[in-house]
């Protein structure tokens, strides 16, 4: 997104993505997010072939549809000019992922029943969130993605589960994956239950990388977001209450831990330099 004006954040032109909200936490790093350009993008298309591989599969319950969707999906990344990612690893995952027991396709009750069974898949939503009272455009926050998996559960609630292929979150502890990723899933369910106009609860993450690691390092795939209802709303307020510092000019870093760990520097003060370069309105 070039050329940001911020008090254009999340209008109906310029929507934000329900995967970029797990940055919010820190001002700087969402915005320098929105404007630099695509990073490791063979990682990135590796698992888009993963997530391509899966959804055939869910759709079609045939391993040879999903090969042939990574094919395809291959030669359009090669059509635009863009690294076609490691089709090796990602149909590797594919196939532990077929072979998990708490996995079937579309509509297909699983062996182990405990996660539910997928009743939708890359599902596209849309979400309209009010501003905060603070917020001087006073303009709706709308929010819009494709989440991976709704799940249903022998109760006949509904869960948002999304697959993630990164591998940045390799050494980190179950409560940080989650916290990296509670808004986007949020924010999925949301606007899941907008649309579909029933209660769709947040699940969790599927960790697809865990399904490929050596014996001794593997770690759990499902991990679930416990959180309940009535605290939904507060998250999204939450996201409203960090757009509308965006909106009014407040980028703000987050001095944390994370900051190591970052994509973009090391620290607060190299933050600020790449935002000037990058130049915000």
């Amino acid at each position: 997104m070039s050329d940001l004006k911020l008090s254009e954040l999340g209008t109906k032109n310029k929507p934000l993505r329900c995967s970029s909200l797990g940055l919010l936490n820190c001002g700087l790093r969402f915005v320098i997010n929105l404007m630099s350009e695509s990073r490791h993008e063979e990682a990135v298309n590796t698992g888009t072939l993963f997530h391509v591989g899966v959804e055939e599969w869910v759709k079609t319950s045939s391993l040879a549809a999903a090969n042939d969707a990574m094919n395809q999906a291959q030669e359009r990344f090669r059509e635009a000019g863009e690294n076609v990612g490691d089709k090796t690893k990602a149909e590797k995952w594919v196939k532990l992922y077929i072979k998990d027991e708490r996995n079937a396709p579309l509509g297909v009750w699983p062996e182990n029943r405990e996660i539910g069974r997928v009743c939708h898949v890359e599902q596209k939503v849309a979400l309209t969130i009010p501003p905060a009272p603070f917020d001087s455009t006073e303009s709706p926050i709308y929010v819009t993605g494709t989440l991976d998996q709704i799940r249903e559960t022998e109760d006949n609630r509904l869960w948002v589960w999304d697959c993630k292929t990164s591998k940045m979150y390799n050494d980190r502890t179950p409560n940080d994956i989650l916290h990296s990723y509670m808004m986007q899933v949020i924010a999925y369910a949301a606007g899941a239950s907008q649309m579909l106009q029933e209660t769709v609860r947040p699940g969790g993450i599927i960790l697809a990388r865990s399904y490929g690691a050596r014996k001794e390092e593997r770690k759990q795939v499902f991990y679930r977001i416990s959180i309940p209802q009535s605290a939904i709303k507060l998250v999204l307020q939450s996201i409203a209450e960090s757009v509308a510092h965006l909106r009014n000019g407040y980028i703000s870093p987050t001095i944390t831990t994370e900051c190591a760990k970052c994509f973009v520097t090391t620290g607060p003060s190299e933050c600020l330099v790449h935002l000037q370069n990058l130049g915000v309105e």
